[in-house]
């Protein structure tokens, strides 16, 4: 894996935690 791709998933990652943390909050 090149760095590119661990620094997409990473943010990929970052991402859904941050979805995670908005619905769990709307609720």
């Amino acid at each position: 894996m090149s760095k590119e791709d661990t620094s997409l998933i990473a943010s990929e990652l970052n991402n859904r935690i941050n979805v995670a943390r908005i619905t769990s909050f709307e609720r």
